[in-house]
């Protein structure tokens, strides 16, 4: 009894051996994610995903992704957006006065454009996109959680995206978000007298940004 005690024991000990590494911290760190990866050509690949940005190792400017044995590199250019479980993940450019990236000497930017994914935070056939991008405690400079909100427009390059605190808004929101939204009269009327839950400044929390992009983009929805 005690001998197959010690083999059972041992068997357990090399199959968790040879069980792959997988965790997921970030958006851009992960590392080999059941995910579903859809390309910008329309072609769609399932398997285990790696992204290795944001985490001090050398990532190139690509993705990997594992199907059976094989691995596929995938260049992040190429890639329209990915999904695990019901989230949806998207390369956007982002800005360095925006958005303090973590290991960003080990990043080829020339290649990359900036690219990082961000969460897909707003409905499917939202007109204006909203996403988020999460920070870990291991990635910041002072050692805390943190997550920054960007917005993508209508008619805009797709991996163009505009950080809540960017010069696309600010200063004077009231007058940039009016015109943004100007195909909605009642609502930019809103917005550009400055009514209550319609208007933010550049001090604003981030939060408070958050809640007052969310009224404006449901309601420009449903106009």
């Amino acid at each position: 009894m005690r001998l197959l005690f010690i083999s059972i024991v041992g068997w357990l000990v090399v199959m968790s051996g040879c069980a792959p590494y997988t965790y997921f911290n970030t958006s851009n760190d992960l590392r080999q994610q059941n995910s579903m990866v859809y390309l910008v050509d329309g072609s769609t690949v399932e398997g285990a995903l790696t992204v290795q940005l944001e985490t001090g190792r050398v990532a190139g400017n690509s993705i990997q992704l594992q199907t059976g044995e094989t691995t596929r590199n995938i260049p992040i250019g190429n890639v329209l957006y990915y999904k695990i479980d019901s989230s949806y993940y998207f390369p956007k450019q982002i800005d360095f006065d925006s958005y303090n990236i973590a290991f960003r000497q080990q990043l080829n930017f020339t290649e990359q454009q900036n690219l990082l994914f961000v969460k897909r935070i707003s409905g499917d056939n939202s007109k204006l996109n909203l996403f988020e991008l999460y920070q870990s405690r291991a990635q910041s400079a002072d050692g805390k959680e943190h997550y920054y909100y960007f917005v993508s427009l209508p008619k805009e390059e797709r991996l163009k995206t505009w950080a809540f605190g960017s010069s696309r808004f600010f200063p004077r929101f009231e007058i940039k978000m009016s015109d943004i939204v100007s195909d909605c009269p009642e609502l930019a009327k809103k917005v550009a007298k400055q009514e209550k839950g319609y208007t933010i400044n550049q001090i604003s929390l981030e939060l408070m940004r958050l809640d007052v992009f969310k009224k404006i983009i449901d309601e420009y929805n449903n106009c």
